[in-house]
């Protein structure tokens, strides 16, 4: 289990993260919920040891994050960032192998996300969803304990970003992973996570089920909307109302 506990993250004077504590678990899918700005990256980046909390901890099975070496991490801990800088323009079947626990891994998961298209192609000459979908396959091929993944559907269409979560979610329940990925669409989030982390200004607001998050007042509050709730199927679905 990962755990965070009265985390405190300051910039230039500037607090971006404000008394955080929460936990993840193996085999659960987390959603990261806020408005830009929320501190959600910098919670992110702090959790896999990117970052130093200027109070507070991080630990992983009781163990201080910071006390792991980078290898170490990289064996726990698998991260996609928001924003990708590809340094090599290499094949993505070699993005995908430098990343695999093993060749047969790495295979698996070329085929399992459906880029065996891509295999030799450079990954700069792929789309922004197609890019995001290799290093979604990168990390899902390290095969750790825990996945890390910040807005991870931000560049793929609507079908590409359904069937994404359900790969994470297949990934959680099959494996044991515990996975934490930042979404903006909410419905998406509440389509597909186990739990939601609301956060807005630097602080945890709610940490909460899925149900209980779209049914409740502070998604409103938090992004300065009127929601209208729908119930389909036993899942509630919100739509903004305001003009």
């Amino acid at each position: 289990m990962i755990k965070v506990e009265n985390l405190r993250v300051e910039q230039l004077r500037s607090v971006l993260i404000d008394d955080v504590s929460l936990s993840l678990r193996r085999g659960e899918v987390v959603g990261l919920l806020g408005p830009n700005g929320a501190g959600k990256s910098t919670l992110m980046r702090t959790m896999v040891g990117l970052r130093q909390p200027t109070e507070g901890s991080v630990s992983i099975d009781g163990k201080p994050v910071s006390a792991y070496s980078a290898r170490e991490r990289a064996r726990l801990l698998s991260h996609v960032a928001q924003k990708q800088d590809f340094l090599w323009d290499l094949e993505v079947a070699d993005i995908i192998a430098l990343g695999a626990a093993s060749p047969l891994q790495s295979a698996r998961t070329i085929e399992r996300l459906g880029l065996s298209e891509f295999a030799s192609r450079r990954i700069k000459s792929l789309s922004g969803g197609e890019q995001a979908r290799v290093m979604i396959g990168r990390a899902l091929a390290a095969g750790t304990p825990f996945l890390f993944a910040d807005e991870p559907a931000a560049s793929l269409d609507i079908k590409q970003q359904r069937a994404m979560m359900r790969i994470l979610r297949r990934e959680a329940r099959e494996k044991g992973t515990g996975v934490l990925v930042v979404l903006h669409e909410l419905n998406l989030a509440f389509a597909s996570v186990d739990r939601i982390l609301l956060m807005n200004r630097g602080r945890l607001v709610q940490d909460a089920s899925t149900i209980e998050v779209a049914q409740s007042c502070e998604i409103d509050n938090v992004f300065g909307e009127s929601f209208a709730r729908v119930s389909i199927d036993g899942q509630t679905l919100v739509f903004p109302t305001g003009s």
